[in-house]
């Protein structure tokens, strides 16, 4: 991975790249910012069983006092309910 990968898959996904942005992420490695990001990209994609790994792995990361970690929780939450 290189330096600001995640950060051109994000620009991706909010112009409305959202499969180029997905793909991105799936190159990004497992540091925590592409972790979440792959996670929440399968969710909202419609691929909720294959969101919950990489939102696990996050969540592990993330120290629970941060708002990350809680958000991280919650997209988790709604790709275990649509499975």
């Amino acid at each position: 991975m290189h330096p600001g990968e995640n950060e051109e898959a994000a620009l991706a996904w909010h112009s409305g790249k959202r499969k180029e942005a997905a793909a991105k992420w799936e190159k990004c490695g497992d540091h925590v910012p592409a972790l979440f990001n792959r996670g929440m990209a399968k969710l909202f994609l419609g691929k909720p069983a294959e969101a919950a790994a990489p939102l696990r792995q996050a969540i592990a990361s993330l120290p629970e006092s941060g708002s990350w970690h809680h958000l991280a929780r919650l997209y988790l939450t709604l790709a275990e309910m649509r499975q």
